[in-house]
């Protein structure tokens, strides 16, 4: 099957305007785990919210964001959530499921990730 000329572009396009021979064609790959603040109250401030903020890599991390970008793009979706591994996404949507005072149970049948989350969930709340 043929590559959409569109996709193409998606994949291709960072952002719409570079400045020639000072801007990289390739997404730059930030390799940190914090980011700086010029103060505390700073800090502060973008931990209050974590989620739209670069704060700690985990929660968000500019490369990551350019991927989940293109990623929503090619898939026509509204947005993207990447993670680090399975068991982070995994753990994401269950805990995006559960609420306060929530239990969560497996049966005998459980395998893989879902059998490790289960174990250590059994009989816990949230």
């Amino acid at each position: 099957m043929p590559i959409s000329p569109d996709d193409i572009r998606i994949c291709l396009e960072d952002h719409p305007a570079r400045e020639p021979g000072v801007e990289p064609m390739a997404t730059p790959i930030v390799q940190t785990s914090l980011f700086a603040f010029p103060d505390y109250d700073a800090y502060l401030d973008a931990s209050a919210a974590e989620n739209k903020n670069n704060v700690y890599t985990r929660g968000q991390n500019p490369t990551v964001e350019v991927l989940e970008r293109k990623l929503a793009a090619l898939e026509q979706g509204e947005a993207c959530k990447a993670f680090g591994s399975g068991m982070a996404a995994v753990s994401a949507v269950i805990l995006g499921l559960l609420s306060a005072g929530k239990y969560l149970q497996g049966d005998e049948e459980r395998r893989g990730c879902e059998d490790a989350h289960s174990r250590d969930a059994d009989n816990s709340t949230v």
